[in-house]
C-alpha cells in the first residue's frame, strides 16, 4: 500500500512540476546579435513545443475517450449486436466521435499546429516515410514467417471484417480518421509530453504503448499475438522518428498512407 501511494505521489509531484515549468517563458538567447549590438530573446521553435495542458488532454482523450465512447456506443446499439453492421457502427462512430473531440482540442493552440502544417516538405517527407514504413511492415512480417507460421492478429482481422462491410467508409475512417486520432493521441500528446523529461524514455513509451494497443489482451495466450507485436513495434518506431525530427504533418501523413494502403491491399487481395 505505501508503494502505492508513493507512485502516486511521484507521479502528481512530476505533473506539478511541469504545470510549473509552463508558466516559464520559453525563451533562449540566439548568437545573432541585434541592431544595436544586444542578443535579442527569440522563442525556441522545436517540434513538442506545444502546451502541457493540450498534450495531457489529447493523450488522454485518444486513449480513454476512444474506449468509453465505443462501450457507451455498444450499449446503446445493443439490439443490432447480432447484425454485421453491429462492429461496423460501434468502431466508426467512436472514430468520429473521437476525431471530432480532438480537432476540437487542437483548435486552443491551432495556431501552433498550423505552424507545424504548412511546410509542403513535411507533407512530401511524410509520403516517403509512409513507403518505408510499408516496405518495413512487409520485411518484419517476411522474416517472421521464414521463422515460424502465423497470421494476422485480431486487430487485423477485426479492421479486414470491417473494411469488406463498407470499402468507401473504411477508406475514410480506417485510412484517414483513425491515423489522425492515433498521431495526435500518442505523437503529439503522449511523446511530446514525455519528451519533456527524457528523449528516450519518450520513444520507449511511446513504441510500445502504441504496439500494444493494437495487441488483444483477452487472448493475451495467444502465439499469434506476440509474433505480430515487431511489426507494431516498428511501426512505432518509424512514425515516432518522423515526428521527432519533421513534425505532425510528416507522421500524420506517413501514417494516412500506410493504413490507404492496407486498405486498398484488403479489397484487391
Amino acid at each position: 500500500m505505501t508503494n502505492v501511494k508513493n507512485s502516486v505521489y511521484f507521479f502528481l509531484r512530476e505533473i506539478k512540476q511541469m504545470l510549473e515549468e509552463e508558466t516559464k517563458p520559453n525563451i533562449e538567447f540566439v548568437e545573432e546579435p541585434s541592431y544595436d549590438g544586444q542578443k535579442s530573446p527569440e522563442t525556441k521553435d522545436n517540434k513538442v513545443d506545444f502546451s502541457l495542458y493540450l498534450q495531457l488532454s489529447l493523450f488522454l482523450v485518444g486513449l480513454a475517450g476512444l474506449q468509453i465512447i465505443a462501450i457507451i456506443l455498444s450499449f446503446a446499439f445493443l439490439g443490432l449486436k447480432d447484425s454485421d453492421e453491429y462492429s461496423l457502427i460501434v468502431n466508426y462512430a467512436s472514430y468520429f466521435i473521437t476525431f471530432t473531440v480532438l480537432i476540437g482540442i487542437c483548435t486552443i493552440e491551432y495556431k501552433k499546429i498550423l505552424a507545424k502544417l504548412k511546410n509542403w516538405k513535411n507533407w512530401v517527407i511524410g509520403i516517403a516515410i509512409g513507403i518505408m514504413l510499408i516496405i518495413a511492415t512487409a520485411v518484419i512480417s517476411i522474416i517472421i514467417s521464414l521463422i515460424v507460421q502465423f497470421d494476422n492478429n485480431n486487430n487485423e482481422q477485426t479492421v479486414r471484417s470491417l473494411i469488406s462491410l463498407n470499402p468507401l467508409l473504411s477508406v475514410l475512417v480506417i485510412g484517414i480518421m483513425a491515423p489522425f486520432c492515433e498521431e495526435l493521441t500518442y505523437r503529439v500528446g503522449l511523446f511530446s509530453l514525455l519528451h519533456r523529461k527524457n528523449k528516450i524514455l519518450a520513444y520507449v513509451v511511446t513504441i510500445v504503448v502504441f504496439a500494444f494497443i493494437h495487441f488483444d489482451f483477452t487472448n493475451i495466450t495467444s502465439v499469434n499475438e506476440w509474433l505480430n507485436l515487431p511489426i507494431y513495434l516498428s511501426a512505432g518506431f518509424i512514425l515516432t522518428f518522423a515526428y521527432d525530427y519533421f513534425g505532425p504533418a510528416a507522421c500524420i501523413t506517413a501514417h494516412c498512407i500506410n493504413n490507404l494502403y492496407s486498405v486498398l491491399a484488403s479489397l484487391i487481395i
